[in-house]
């Protein structure tokens, strides 16, 4: 038995060159986030382990030192698939069905500690393979595991500053929030505009507030900011827009996070693009946190068909999802979460779902 680790930007990607390698023998044994390495493209590892031809073949000309080399070599492989197939078999589950579950769930982007609580499931049972009993199973625990809330439709709902990285969708969204939660329950809306870095972002703002008869209003530093919102009437649906902060930016996030957090009626929900790999998920995730937002809202759904990352941080942050984005339509392509529906393409044996490397 020989292991072999490949390393690539997607779990997906590196399992396709595995296969393509090894051949369709391989096993798979382990995929998981390589956190040796800061390269984007290397994000994650995929360890395979192939059965090679009988060793007296291969050794004929060996010494006997040699070949006893080679067989502590093959021992010391050989131990560490078993205790990788004990670990797969817990509770007596079938290895077959498993493993299918495992490259159905890692090639999705499911982080390694969710797959294995997923797998690890009371419900989780045994067979001859891949069944729908094991899917079910599997869906059930993800409905169990992750929490759906919608903060924006109370009608005494604070002031929501959406957050999130650049290119997350932030102004968009906003736009999609204020039709669907202000404009048509003919609630008074006013959006702010906190970013004053980005003017094109505003005056697409300024723009869509036009045309929905929504008030605008551009704050140029913080203190303008909080002294907008203390001057709020309560009725109106405020919707904010912040600057996107990346890692080199942490003080100025900090800063504005600070002061979102002295505002007693101001809540914070965090933009992420479902685009984006697991790993990167969860680093936005842990760079946002001083703003302690209240939930998570996730993005261009469209763009990509893995759910992994998404299902994965909502259970790893116990964090709330209330909305995704589908595409650029407005107010069209926002919905509320549905589990049942974003879970089916994972746990249905019958959907098949395509990849693009």
């Amino acid at each position: 038995m020989r292991l072999k680790s490949y390393f690539s930007d997607s779990v997906e990607h590196a399992l396709a060159i595995a296969r393509r390698e090894l051949g369709p023998d391989a096993i798979l044994l382990n995929s998981s986030r390589n956190a040796a390495s800061n390269d984007p493209s290397e994000c994650y590892e995929v360890v395979f382990g192939v059965i090679d031809e009988p060793a007296n073949a291969a050794r004929k000309d060996s010494t006997p030192a040699s070949a006893l080399d080679g067989i502590r070599e093959e021992i010391g492989d050989l131990a560490r698939l078993l205790r990788s197939m004990a670990k797969a078999q817990k509770n007596g589950s079938d290895t077959s069905g498993r493993q299918f579950w495992r490259e159905r769930l890692a090639a999705n982007d499911f982080s390694e500690a969710l797959i294995e609580k997923l797998l690890g499931a009371d419900g989780f049972a045994g067979g001859s393979g891949p069944s729908a009993v094991q899917g079910r199973s599997i869906r059930d625990e993800l409905l169990r595991l992750v929490r759906q809330e919608d903060p924006f439709e109370r009608p005494d709902a604070p002031a929501m500053a959406l957050v999130g990285p650049p290119g997350a969708g932030k102004t968009s969204l906003i736009a999609k929030l204020a039709i669907r939660y202000g404009v048509l329950p003919g609630r008074r809306v006013k959006i702010i505009a906190a970013d004053p870095v980005r003017v094109g972002a505003s005056e697409q703002l300024r723009a869509y507030s036009e045309i929905m008869g929504a008030a605008f209003v551009h704050t140029a530093d913080l203190h303008q900011l909080i002294h907008v919102l203390k001057e709020r009437n309560r009725e109106e649906f405020v919707l904010i827009d912040t600057p996107g902060f990346g890692f080199r930016d942490r003080e100025a996030l900090v800063e504005q996070a600070s002061a979102f957090n002295s505002l007693p009626n101001l809540r914070t929900h965090l933009v992420l693009p479902v685009s984006l790999c697991t790993a990167d998920l969860e680093r936005y995730w842990q760079l946002y946190q001083p703003f302690g937002f209240a939930s998570l809202l996730f993005t261009r759904l469209d763009e990509t068909p893995k759910r992994g990352g998404m299902f994965s941080l909502a259970v790893q942050s116990s964090l709330p999802v209330s909305h995704v984005s589908t595409g650029q339509s407005i107010p069209e392509d926002l919905e509320k979460v549905n589990l049942e529906d974003l879970t089916k393409p994972l746990t249905d044996l019958n959907e098949r779902i395509e990849f693009v490397a």
